[in-house]
């Protein structure tokens, strides 16, 4: 980029910066239209999506990064068309006018989560970026691709290797400095009455649909009433031998969006995971907060002929349920949350995962519970049985320095140090250390 350009752009930051503004400000509009059925035809929503359009225009035009540059209208320009073709069946869509009033509310939302300007200091482990402004043959074929950051390249002062979207081979990665990479807005937490419905047949959407189900209550956010249908609902009715009498409604939601994830990340391999990595990092990072509470903050799971209640369940998220060992939850485990790590785990796009599992408040939480499986698997309790060998290839990937520790069965004497001790030394994100882990993994250390 020659000298000149970059005055130019840079004179013209702050008016673009207001126009990026505007484009969230009119998808917000839209949205909330839409959603209130103020809308009675696609007509009142023209005046709108024709300013929205030329923004867009005037953002390209101006050279503002809403990618690399003007690059960009690929795929913003690919939204901006299913939004226009969804506002021409919205003037005659009669029973189906909520249905398309919902899409036009998701398509606004995802054009309004265009990518940030480009920040060096922006780029970590376990985002989603963009590609930009490489001008090497070859470097200019990824400009405008999407990326997951595994790691620093250590030694090499801001270079990030990364894993660019639908590169054949898990193997497949790139090293790229953080200059030619800008880190793209996370998708806004999903609302509407078709929140999480997956059609089976539209393989390009039924990841980001199903990460739609993986919403909780906060403060400050309450998840959409839905009719759960669809795939994800699908997944979680293969469990219907098993009661799960015990689980909230939003707990079975959460469930069937990580059932449909792990189904298929097994079923589409490389690029069924390669999909639920980029469909869990691109969301809200709610996304990896559920994900990693359907392991660690699970409803009671039992066969339909046992009966006898059990305390401890009605827990805040912040803790810990107690452990489990009916065989319904040892298969809703095996089939749901453990598939997709261990699917993940096979492939080089794992590191941005794990990266991501770190960033949430509950990270210590799921760390407790693979060491809890662990440490049954010495017990030989149905968990233990049925998961702890699963959970020590998943610690040996998120944690090398201990891998050697967890080749073979812990012994009985750590395995009781792990049950008695770990909810205390790991009581916070921030405690998970590799020293804390040896120390645990260790039975004659004192912690």
């Amino acid at each position: 980029m020659s000298s000149k350009k970059k005055d130019s752009k840079e004179k013209s930051s702050p008016a673009a910066g207001g126009s990026r503004e505007k484009l969230s400000e009119i998808a917000n509009d839209i949205r909330n239209m839409t959603l209130k059925s103020e809308a009675t035809s696609g007509e009142t929503l023209r005046p709108m999506f024709a300013e929205f359009q030329d923004l867009l225009a005037k953002l390209e035009k101006d050279g503002d990064d809403l990618g690399d540059g003007g690059m960009t209208s690929a795929k913003l320009a690919g939204a901006v068309k299913e939004m226009s073709s969804a506002l021409d069946d919205y003037d005659n869509c009669g029973s189906d006018e909520e249905e398309e009033a919902d899409f036009i509310s998701s398509m606004a939302q995802k054009i309004a989560a265009s990518p940030k300007p480009p920040s060096a200091t922006s780029v970590k482990e376990g985002v989603v970026a963009m590609v930009h402004s490489l001008q090497s043959a070859g470097g200019k074929k990824l400009n405008g691709s999407r990326v997951v950051v595994l790691r620093h390249n250590p030694g090499q002062e801001d270079r990030w290797e990364v894993r660019v979207e639908f590169e054949k081979g898990y193997n497949a990665t790139k090293s790229l400095k953080g200059a030619n990479l800008t880190t793209l807005r996370r998708l806004p937490l999903p609302t509407g009455n078709y929140r999480g419905f997956a059609d089976i047949d539209n393989f390009d959407t039924i990841v980001p649909k199903l990460c739609e189900l993986l919403l909780r209550s906060t403060d400050d956010f309450s998840p959409s009433d839905i009719m759960f249908t669809g795939y994800g609902s699908m997944a979680f009715q293969r469990m219907e031998q098993f009661n799960f009498m015990e689980f909230y409604a939003s707990q079975m939601e959460q469930m069937g969006g990580v059932l449909g994830l792990g189904n298929l990340c097994r079923e589409a391999e490389e690029p069924g995971t390669e999909a639920a990595v980029f469909g869990l990092l691109e969301g809200d990072e709610m996304y990896i907060d559920v994900l990693i509470q359907t392991m660690c903050c699970t409803g009671e799971i039992i066969k339909e002929e046992d009966s006898g209640e059990r305390s401890g369940f009605n827990c805040p998220p912040t803790q810990l349920t107690p452990d489990q060992d009916t065989p319904a939850y040892v298969r809703t485990m095996k089939e749901g949350p453990m598939l997709i790590l261990e699917c993940v785990a096979k492939y080089s796009f794992a590191p941005a995962l794990w990266a991501a599992l770190g960033y949430s408040e509950f990270y210590h939480l799921l760390i407790q519970r693979l060491l809890r499986w662990v440490a049954r698997e010495a017990k030989k309790t149905n968990d233990g049985k049925g998961l702890g060998s699963k959970a020590r290839m998943l610690l040996s990937s998120m944690f090398p320095e201990i891998a050697g520790s967890l080749k073979q069965p812990i012994s009985v004497e750590a395995a009781e140090k792990i049950l008695s001790e770990s909810s205390a030394l790991l009581s916070k994100p921030s405690s998970i250390t590799i020293a804390n882990m040896k120390c645990l993994l260790d039975s004659e250390a004192l912690c």
